[in-house]
């Protein structure tokens, strides 16, 4: 589901200030009930709630691909044809332990290998008479960490019974196991206002509509592979300590930088994206956003929200495992916002889509 109407930065900041949405955070990681504080709104984005980490409360791997036996070939065509034998048996092991540690909440801030994950928010909404939609950052699908499906909280079911509830299902596509800091922003939240005595809310300063109108993305010439085979090696081969095996979040683009490389896509002859690979594709299109519209990306392994003000091409992660020039790698549903927005693409106010320089 798409949602039809949304608010911009100055509704979300209205709707805040005057008890529509309310915003609270947990202040310490471990436990659910204990103190919270009122947002104080740098989590505002110009159409979207920026929501943070809280922890792992539960992990499993899929039947279909991590079996419990490492010597399966469900199991090594997850992993990569190309790592040794003895590298695989390593990751099946530290996959496993890491999993086990999770699951007695010995351990809860890491993603293990090619694991599902439940993952809670550190942030708790209410809401009067509203839709909220929360979808995975860009950032995430943007090395291999992805969500299948959006979440939909409405704002008539009684969150007070859902606030152990109110968390999501993140897997990592991944061979590395990635840690990550309490309140690291990783989800983003769109809202509907539904009920028409919410009427300063429908000032058309407050929202932006789905046109109607969509945009096929097609693959470009240029297309960025991350070599996970490369660097999980690496690291195994260096230490059998596990703690030196798991990857900080935060200092994701330093990491893998040198494991990153840049090819040249063909017209003719489709890349075929192999295990341990997690590739984005430049688009052909050039973007040009100006203050009063948005985009929204509903398909491909990377969908997410695209500020207005944003120029430049996007990075779409797509699912199929060939790419070549022309290929349509995602669908960009068009938002029109009457009266702009406060902050865009790139202002001072606008810091978590614009550190990450993407656009996506």
């Amino acid at each position: 589901m798409v949602l039809e109407k949304i608010l911009n930065d100055k509704g979300l900041n209205y709707a805040i200030e005057n008890d529509f949405i309310n915003i609270s955070k947990t202040i310490f990681k471990r436990d659910f009930d204990d103190y919270f504080v009122k947002s104080n709104g740098n989590e505002i984005q110009p159409a979207t709630v920026d929501m943070g980490f809280l922890l792992n409360d539960f992990c499993e791997f899929s039947s279909g691909n991590f079996s419990s036996n490492y010597e399966s070939v469900s199991f090594m065509k997850a992993i990569n044809d190309y790592i040794p034998k003895k590298i695989q048996k390593k990751i099946f092991f530290l996959a496993h332990e890491l999993r086990d540690q999770i699951n007695k909440k010995e351990i809860l801030d890491v993603l293990p290998p090619y694991s599902i994950n439940q993952i809670h928010l550190n942030d708790r909404i209410t809401m009067n008479d509203m839709i909220m939609r929360v979808t995975a950052k860009s950032c995430l699908g943007r090395i291999g960490l992805t969500t299948n499906h959006p979440f939909y909280l409405y704002s008539e079911q009684k969150y007070e019974k859902m606030k152990r509830q109110f968390s999501f299902t993140l897997t990592n596509k991944t061979s590395i196991p990635w840690r990550f800091k309490p309140c690291e922003k990783i989800v983003q939240a769109i809202f509907q206002p539904i009920d028409i005595n919410l009427e300063p809310l429908y000032d058309k300063s407050m929202y932006g509509t789905k046109t109607g109108k969509f945009h096929e993305l097609t693959a470009g010439n240029e297309m960025t592979i991350i070599r996970y085979d490369e660097l999980i090696t690496q690291l195994i081969e260096n230490s059998d300590n596990v703690n030196d095996m798991i990857m900080d979040f935060d200092k994701r683009n330093e990491i893998l930088k040198p494991f990153t490389h840049t090819i040249e896509l063909s017209k003719s002859k489709p890349y075929h994206v192999r295990n341990g690979e997690h590739v984005a594709v430049k688009t052909r299109e050039k973007i040009s956003l100006d203050s009063k519209i948005g985009l929204y990306l509903d398909d491909g392994a990377n969908a997410g929200w695209v500020d207005p003000g944003y120029e430049g091409h996007l990075f779409p992660n797509p699912y199929d495992k060939k790419v070549k020039i022309g290929d349509v790698i995602a669908k960009a549903y068009e938002y029109y916002f009457p009266s702009g927005v406060q902050d865009v693409y790139g202002t001072k106010n606008n810091t978590h889509q614009n550190s990450e320089k993407f656009g996506l």
